[in-house]
């Protein structure tokens, strides 16, 4: 079993070293600017997300930080990428009641984005629930925004 488990470790420090940590989405021009923002938001929301998880993990293995891994800075500059795609998808809009569950949308996710950050005294067990209820939100009114459209 220690055999494996340092197996494990040794592979993850190897990935974690090698992985390029400042992707964009996967965006197509066939894609809709609203399918171009979600698109956007969720990866960035699951980018910044895992550059923490490699933070605590190379912490533990006591191993520096590759460069260009750190989910604070992932955070506040994916935060403005977002913005701009976001501005541009609210242009498109014309249903003002679509309109404003994007407006919803955006403000939960910049709220989740924020929220990446662990309280400095915050349980493991109570941070993952605020993820998954921050995942849950954002889920929601995702679908209530593509309800109005």
């Amino acid at each position: 079993m220690k055999i494996l488990f340092a197996l494990f470790l040794l592979l993850f420090s190897t990935i974690a070293t090698s992985t390029e940590w400042d992707s964009e989405p996967q965006i197509t021009p066939e894609m809709s600017p609203t399918e171009k923002y979600h698109t956007t938001a969720v990866t960035y929301y699951q980018l910044c997300s895992m550059q923490l998880v490699m933070e605590n993990m190379l912490v533990a293995l006591e191993k520096p930080n590759p460069p260009g891994l750190n989910f604070r800075e992932c955070i506040e500059k994916n935060i403005a990428k977002t913005k701009t795609v976001f501005d541009a998808t609210r242009k498109t809009i014309k249903k003002a009641s679509a309109l404003n569950e994007l407006k919803n949308y955006h403000a939960l996710w910049v709220s989740a984005m924020k929220g990446i950050v662990p309280g400095g005294d915050e349980r493991k067990i109570t941070y993952d629930e605020r993820q998954r209820n921050a995942t849950d939100k954002l889920n929601q009114a995702w679908a209530r925004f593509e309800l109005e459209l």
